[in-house]
């Protein structure tokens, strides 16, 4: 009797955290969707040359980074669940990096996004690998950029001007939120213990009862 309810209460939890999944892939598919018509309505008033500062290029740019979301979201339908959140953020990384390749300036705290995004999944080990794929990307960023927006800066000027502060804010960001998804994955499982032992007393509670019952009858 222990054991098959041991058994459920295992496939209660799994259950809730799936459930919790995908919520987050939900909310993150919004958060990739809201990128996407950003990036795209920008490159259609490029296009149609309605900035001020309008180059030949940009809309071709934009609607490359809608490109790279359209086909996070597509294929985010398409692979199993366990998969999505990969699919989802993964390709809100890879459009942050491109994004940050062409508009260095202003594009630098952009890889915050994913990172804060991961911690909803209430899995620590995610939310790490997630902010190591956004630092990579950084990097790329910056070594692409060395020959171009940097050309008039040295290496040393690069790397402690612009790589390690990146970095540290970086760094930061993930501690707190590999930290965050713990404290939730410890309340949800503290919360699911605390409901499965009351349960327990009832279903004791109920089975005491019914004997009672059965001896006076």
């Amino acid at each position: 009797m222990s054991a098959e309810i041991s058994s459920k209460s295992t496939s209660l939890l799994k259950g809730m955290f799936y459930e919790n999944n995908v919520r987050s892939d939900r909310f993150s598919r919004i958060v990739l969707f809201l990128a996407l018509l950003i990036y795209l309505l920008s490159g259609i008033l490029n296009f149609f040359n309605l900035y001020e500062n309008f180059a030949p290029d940009y809309y071709i740019i934009y609607f490359s980074l809608s490109a790279i979301l359209f086909a996070g979201a597509v294929g985010s339908w398409i692979v199993p669940q366990p998969m999505r959140k990969w699919i989802i953020i993964g390709s809100i990384v890879v459009s942050n990096a491109v994004c940050h390749y062409f508009f260095y300036a202003y594009a630098s705290l952009i890889y915050m996004i994913p990172i804060f995004l991961s911690v909803l999944y209430y899995q620590k080990k995610f939310t790490v690998q997630i902010s190591l794929m956004a630092w990579l990307c950084f990097l790329v960023s910056v070594a692409v950029n060395r020959n171009s927006f940097f050309a008039a800066h040295d290496l040393i000027f690069i790397v402690f001007s612009i790589a390690l502060p990146q970095t540290f804010v970086m760094a930061i960001s993930a501690f707190i939120g590999a930290r965050t998804a713990g404290i939730g994955r410890h309340m949800v499982l503290k919360q699911f213990k605390s409901v499965s032992k009351i349960a327990a007393m009832e279903q004791d509670i109920a089975m005491s009862a019914k004997r009672k019952h059965f001896i006076v009858r």
